[in-house]
Formats: C-alpha cells, sequence, structure tokens
C-alpha cells in the first residue's frame, strides 16, 4: 500500500545543490536525486 502525505516531507539541502550558483567558482552542483525527489517533497535549501 502506497503512502500518502497530507503535506510534503521537508528536507534540508545545501543550496548550491540545484537551486543556485554558490559555490566558491560560480557552479551549481547537479544531483539526480535531487531532481527526482522535487515533485514529492519540499525542499529547504541553506
Amino acid at each position: 500500500m502506497p503512502r500518502s502525505f497530507v503535506t510534503p516531507p521537508s528536507v534540508v539541502v545545501s543550496r548550491c545543490i540545484e537551486f543556485d550558483h554558490c559555490r566558491w567558482n560560480g557552479e551549481m552542483v547537479t544531483s539526480h536525486v535531487v531532481e527526482q525527489l522535487k515533485d514529492f517533497v519540499d525542499f529547504i535549501p541553506v
């Protein structure tokens, strides 16, 4: 039986992973995991 959530779970993630160009060299890190979860969780970039 699949789980269903009233509100999506919150996940804290570094802002430089898929959210902002904030690394020392101005780049952003790509993550296939973050990309796949975007429709299912609420990310809190820090």
